[in-house]
């Protein structure tokens, strides 16, 4: 019988897959060996000092470009932005793929009144400003693969216990 485990897919997203052997899953943060015949899915979710947004779960075979990143994954999350600080007192932060760069990106976020830090000023490989690679993916990845998880409607619905256990 197959099971779910996780793979590093992105710096700021995450991907799960089906696996028959959990160790062979992941080797390199930077290397994915994967079986092409497993089901996948994407996981982005915005990490803020008051929680966590709900996980955004995007199929394996989408490319998150600069659109879709700002319309299905950002727009969905700007309410629970609102919902964690009702003050407005944030301040976003990303890392340097190609869709959180773009002018698109950027004016999309001026545009949604959305406080960030530009480009220019982001800081390299910090743990302080990566906390996703630092912290949240690899302890979201012990916290699911304890549990044996067989669909992939099972493995969002664990992601999701385990987000909200982690706030």
């Amino acid at each position: 019988m197959k099971r779910y485990s996780i793979y590093q897919k992105k710096l700021d997203n995450e991907a799960f897959s089906t696996s028959s052997e959990k160790d062979a899953v992941l080797k390199l943060s930077t290397t994915q060996w994967i079986d092409t015949t497993q089901q996948k899915v994407i996981v982005w979710v915005g990490m803020f000092y008051n929680g966590f947004t709900r996980p955004v779960f995007v199929k394996p075979d989408v490319k998150i470009d600069k659109k879709y990143y700002c319309n299905l994954v950002i727009g969905p999350a700007l309410k629970e932005f609102k919902k964690l600080y009702p003050n407005d007192e944030y301040l976003f932060y990303q890392d340097s793929v190609q869709p959180h760069t773009s002018i698109y990106t950027l004016q999309f976020f001026n545009d949604n009144n959305l406080k960030f830090i530009p480009p220019q000023h982001w800081l390299p490989n910090s743990p302080d400003a990566t906390p996703y690679d630092f912290f949240l993916w690899g302890h979201l990845k012990s916290q699911v693969n304890l549990h044996k998880v067989r669909t992939l409607t099972g493995l969002k619905k664990v992601i999701r216990y385990e987000l909200k256990k982690s706030q």
